[in-house]
C-alpha cells in the first residue's frame, strides 16, 4: 500500500468540497487525524500563507477591541494574488475585507496541498481510486493544487497578523475633484484618468498596501485604547451594534448607526450584541437593569 491510501485521499477531498461550519469543523478534525501520519515534508510549510475573510462590522470591532478572533482549522494560501483575489476580491461594501498573514508553526500546519499535489505518488493514486471517491468532481477533480492552499490549525487571529484591509475608493471623478480643487471639465478629467492610470491608480476595489494598512490600525490605536479601558472596568464586552435601535436602562429607545457599544456604557454595566437583539451585561457587584429582549449575549463570530 503506498502513502496515499483511499482514507486520506477521500479526507482530502471532502475538505477541499467545502461545506457548512459544522461540516468544515468535522470535516477539519478528520483531515487531521486521517493525515497524521503523512511524512512530515505533507505537514509543515515555511512560506508566509494568506487568508482572505469577509468581516461584518461586529467581527470588525470583536477583532480590534478585543485584540483576536477565535478561529479553527482553516484554509491558507501561500499566493498573495489568490488570497486578494477569492471570492471576486474585495467584498462588497457593507462587508470589511480583510487578509490575514501568518508563517505557521510545525504544530500548526494540518496539511501542505502545495507538496501534497507536487508529488506524483498522489497524483497516481488519484487517478487508481477517483471513482471510489464520492463527489470527487466537486473537491480534487475540482480544485486540485490550483488555490496554492496550506490547511492550518490557528486557534484565533490577532491584530498584529492583519495584512491588508480592502475597501472602495471614490468615483474617479470625486478623486479628480479632491486633487485639483473643483469639478473637473472634460478635459481636466481626461487627464487626470491618464495620470491615475499611468501610476497604475485605478477606482473601485482596492487592496491597503500594508504600510497603508499599519497606518489605519495606528490611527485607530488610540481609540482602541480607550475601548479596552472601557471593557476593562465595566467588565463587559465592547462589539459594534448593527440593529437599529437599544435600550438603556431607565432610558429611552435611542437609534444606533454602527456605533461602538463602548460608548454608551454607563457606569453600571455595558451592552454586548445577540444575533439580533442587545442585552445589558450589568458589572458585578452593581444591580441589575432591564434589558432588551432576553437573547444570549455574542461572543464569538457570526
Amino acid at each position: 500500500m503506498g502513502v496515499f491510501d483511499l482514507g486520506i485521499l477521500k479526507a482530502i477531498n471532502e475538505w477541499q468540497r467545502g461545506g457548512s461550519p459544522k461540516q468544515k469543523d468535522r470535516r477539519g478534525q478528520s483531515l487531521k487525524e486521517t493525515c497524521n501520519s503523512l511524512p512530515d515534508r505533507f505537514r509543515t510549510c515555511e512560506q508566509i500563507c494568506y487568508r482572505q475573510e469577509a468581516h461584518e462590522k461586529d467581527r470588525i470591532w470583536q477583532l480590534l477591541a478585543n485584540e483576536a478572533l477565535p478561529e479553527s482549522i482553516s484554509s491558507w494560501t501561500v499566493s498573495l494574488s489568490m488570497a486578494k483575489g477569492f471570492k471576486g476580491g474585495v467584498p462588497p461594501a457593507g462587508l470589511q475585507g480583510v487578509i490575514f498573514a501568518i508563517t505557521p508553526s510545525t504544530d500548526q500546519v494540518v496539511l501542505n496541498l502545495v507538496e501534497i499535489y507536487a508529488d506524483p505518488e498522489f497524483q497516481k493514486a488519484c487517478e487508481t481510486h477517483r471513482t471510489a471517491i464520492p463527489g470527487f468532481a466537486s473537491g480534487i477533480g475540482k480544485y486540485g493544487g490550483s488555490q496554492s492552499e496550506i490547511v492550518l490549525n490557528v486557534e484565533r487571529l490577532v491584530t498584529d497578523q492583519v495584512f491588508s484591509y480592502g475597501g472602495f475608493s471614490s468615483s474617479i471623478e470625486d478623486l479628480a475633484a479632491l486633487a485639483i480643487g473643483h469639478r473637473p471639465s472634460d478635459e481636466e478629467l481626461a487627464l487626470f484618468t491618464a495620470t491615475a492610470e499611468n501610476a497604475a491608480v485605478r477606482p473601485g476595489a482596492w487592496w491597503l498596501s500594508t504600510e497603508g494598512t499599519r497606518c489605519v490600525l495606528g490611527r485607530m490605536a488610540p481609540r482602541l485604547t480607550a475601548l479596552r479601558a472601557e471593557k476593562s472596568k465595566l467588565g463587559g464586552l465592547i462589539l459594534c451594534a448593527r440593529s437599529a435601535t437599544w435600550r438603556r436602562a431607565g432610558d429611552r429607545t435611542i437609534g444606533v448607526d454602527e456605533r461602538e457599544l463602548g460608548d454608551a456604557a454607563s457606569d453600571e454595566g455595558t451592552w454586548a450584541l445577540a444575533p439580533r437583539a442587545l442585552k445589558y451585561l450589568p458589572c458585578p457587584g452593581r444591580h441589575s437593569a432591564d434589558t432588551t429582549t432576553p437573547t444570549p449575549s455574542f461572543h464569538g463570530p457570526p
